[in-house]
């Protein structure tokens, strides 16, 4: 009977743990009041500099340049256009 249970609460938690995958939410992952990181997996990668004022592809040569302690990724262009940031003008994201 105990078996039972146990395989009966694995099941449950496995089902509620699918059906929340398929939703899309926004996971705050850290908040600061200049920069809210927000993750969107389903979304497009963007990458932006601490100190920038555009944004990029991630395959973009600027981003590659960057210091890797200034380097802040976003998902989703949600971000950019409330702050009214500019996308690069060489990889037009």
């Amino acid at each position: 009977m105990k078996k039972i249970f146990i395989l009966v609460l694995i099941i449950f938690l496995f089902l509620c743990s699918c059906s929340k995958m398929n939703k899309n939410y926004d996971f705050m992952i850290e908040d600061t009041s200049e920069f809210p990181y927000v993750v969107d997996i389903t979304q497009t990668k963007y990458i932006m500099s601490a100190k920038g004022s555009t944004y990029h592809l991630e395959h973009c040569y600027i981003v590659k340049n960057m210091k890797e302690e200034n380097i802040r990724e976003f998902y989703g262009k949600q971000f950019f256009i409330d702050r009214e940031i500019s996308p690069c003008k060489i990889c037009k994201p």
